[in-house]
């Protein structure tokens, strides 16, 4: 069976702290076919220097200026080839096995869209927070409910079909500011679910200075494209606030919704928590 292409995006600008972690994340994964795209917003730092020390490296490489993240992300995902996509910020990383996991998944089920266990580092990049998330339901992921009520879906950890990409209007997304990852999720969720896979993918920095730190500014952005919900998902919200905060064992009674890795058939499989 011939291994499917998968493409990495990463926009940056002035990032020259952080990016070598990040490049260094992507080229440094077990699986090898893997189309990675840098585009950079014409950085005045030193973070251009970094990157052409990988330059030969890289499927694709575009500096110039653009309007944002999101302008930026764009361009890259209008370039990706792979069948598998997703993208990583300068400063978060992959782990090492992470595309070649997600290649097993895809290449063994009919999912779609992934993501696995949230992983949080400091500037140090010393893991400090794991934990597997529950389930996203993609109705309430239409009307914003994630993040801002309900645990926030991980980009740094998310990969998807590139057949998904048709439901995005790159249009609007390159406009956005800060919210651009929950509109790819929002434009995904009109005909698939999020599968949650137990394996931490990719991991997220915190550091001073990231677009991550202005909420008030995602969640008013949000708003602009999210579905307005009412009565009835308020009630949705509240019930899935309850199976949140269940122990793992007690909400597998009510849904299995995490494929695990069977030990003795040696393949990811959808099990109770």
């Amino acid at each position: 069976m011939n291994k499917p292409l998968v493409s990495v995006i990463c926009p940056v600008f002035n990032a020259d702290k952080y990016i070598e972690t990040t490049i260094k994340s992507v080229l440094g994964q077990m699986y090898s076919k893997i189309e990675f795209i840098v585009v950079d917003g014409k950085s005045t730092d030193g973070t251009l220097s970094i990157i052409n020390t990988y330059k030969n490296s890289l499927a694709h490489f575009v500096s110039e200026p653009d309007a944002g993240m999101y302008d930026a992300l764009a361009k890259g995902l209008g370039l990706a080839t792979g069948e598998i996509v997703c993208y990583i910020n300068a400063g978060d990383f992959l782990n090492p096995y992470a595309i070649e996991v997600a290649v097993d998944i895809f290449s063994d089920s009919e999912v779609s869209w992934i993501t696995g266990c949230r992983s949080i580092c400091n500037e140090n990049n010393a893991v400090t927070h794991v934990d597997l998330p529950f389930r996203y339901k993609k109705s309430l992921i239409r009307t914003g409910a994630y993040g801002a009520t309900l645990p926030y879906i991980q980009q740094e950890s998310t990969l998807w079909r590139r057949t998904l990409l048709e439901n995005v209007d790159f249009n609007f997304l390159k406009q956005l500011k800060y919210a651009g990852d929950y509109f790819l999720w929002w434009s995904f969720s009109k005909t698939t679910e999020l599968q949650v896979i137990s394996c931490p993918f990719g991991v997220f920095k915190k550091h001073e200075g990231q677009l991550s730190e202005n909420m008030d500014s995602y969640f008013s952005e949000m708003k602009t494209f999210v579905i307005k919900g009412g009565v009835f998902t308020k009630l949705q919200v509240l019930l899935e606030l309850l199976l949140w905060g269940l122990h793992p064992r007690i909400r597998a009674l009510f849904y299995n919704s995490v494929y695990r890795y069977d030990h003795k058939a040696q393949r990811w499989v959808k099990r109770f928590c």
